[in-house]
């Protein structure tokens, strides 16, 4: 698991990674952008891990529930799976990944007054929580990315997901309060992520060319 838990804050600590996040950004900085991300780590898990498969949203299961339906069995973002001769069990993956992208207001509007005003999104806590918590096919989550996107050029471009970025948000800093906050509500108990990053990039060029695009990634891993 830690050999895992290395492979995956080293990946996003590259400058290859910060060239990705910026075309993301560039070409689909209208949209949360979960599942571009994912992507992205998919792909440069798979070049460069040995011997494991990284794959999106596995297992795409179902059970009969009864004669006239199916319940589907959940999925996860990201699945490592070891490769024997070849093959891999779908069922049976060395390491799970979920992972959560979120504009500050969508976790923290109760906290930042000065970030602007939109509706917030009141479930996506509870939807953190469960996706940390959550079992699929007997496995639990191994790692959660929660990734938060700042933006300060808003006022400019027609966003309407983001709020105008004017005041800190310290989670870079081991124990800050919005942080330890957070992790708390997520995992049930007392505790702090396990790492953050901040990767700062131009935001994209055919809106504005002075202002930047903040990720922070924050890790939480299995203990």
């Amino acid at each position: 698991m830690e050999h895992f838990d290395k492979v995956i804050i080293d990946l996003v600590k590259h400058q290859d990674f910060a060239r990705g996040l910026f075309e993301i950004n560039e070409q689909f900085y209208y949209l949360k952008q979960e599942n571009y991300i994912r992507d992205l780590l998919i792909k440069t898990l798979n070049n460069t891990l040995e011997n494991n498969l990284a794959i999106a949203e596995y297992p795409r299961s179902y059970v009969r529930a009864n004669e006239g339906s199916a319940l589907n069995m959940g999925r996860r973002d990201i699945g490592l799976f070891e490769i024997n001769n070849g093959r891999f069990d779908i069922k049976e993956p060395a390491y799970s990944i979920e992972i959560k992208f979120h504009f500050p207001l969508d976790l923290f509007r109760e906290n930042l007054d000065d970030l602007g005003d939109r509706k917030h999104h009141r479930t996506d806590l509870g939807d953190i929580h469960a996706h940390w918590n959550r079992d699929i096919c007997n496995n639990k989550t191994d790692c959660l990315i929660l990734v938060i996107c700042e933006r300060d050029w808003v006022d400019s471009a027609c966003v309407a997901d983001s709020a105008n970025r004017n005041c800190a948000i310290d989670l870079l800093q081991e124990h800050a309060g919005l942080r330890k906050k957070l992790a708390s509500y997520i995992a049930e108990f007392d505790c702090d992520f396990s790492s953050a990053l901040r990767t700062s990039i131009k935001s994209p060029t055919v809106v504005t060319a002075e202002a930047t695009t903040r990720y922070t990634f924050l890790f939480l891993f299995k203990k």
